[in-house]
């Protein structure tokens, strides 16, 4: 299975977390679940992918995710303080499974007149 790996150079603490990212991007935009971390097949193709990948520990996904949430607060933050007004909906649903939902978005117009969107929140209701 190894012998498709090009790099065999151990990769640098950098590298390693932009990888880290990458991965933690894929799964959050595309909505994946994070026992897909324990895939067999996704360990096999991250392998592939590099001889020398380690794969992602719990604790390194925490702190990830952590830092990726603390990143985009502050990026709220700074988007909503150049922002006069703002407004906000919310949208419930129930899923298929009878889960029920809540998203909350925000819309504005910038300065240069274009619409933003942006969907700020999904929480689940465990009512």
């Amino acid at each position: 299975m190894r012998d498709f790996v090009v790099q065999i150079w151990p990769l640098t603490k950098d590298q390693l977390n932009f990888l880290y990212k990458k991965v933690l991007k894929f799964i959050v935009e595309d909505s994946q679940p994070f026992y897909i971390l324990e895939s067999k097949s996704f360990k096999e193709l991250l392998l592939l992918l590099h001889l020398f990948f380690e794969l992602l520990t719990d604790k390194v996904l925490e702190n990830l995710l952590n830092n990726m949430f603390k990143a985009g607060q502050t990026q709220l933050k700074d988007i909503f303080e150049k922002v006069e007004k703002i407004s906000l909906t919310t949208d419930f649903w129930t899923s298929r499974g009878q889960q029920k939902y809540i998203g909350v978005t925000a819309y504005w117009i910038s300065n240069d007149f274009n619409l933003n969107i942006l969907f700020i929140i999904l929480i689940h209701l465990k009512l």
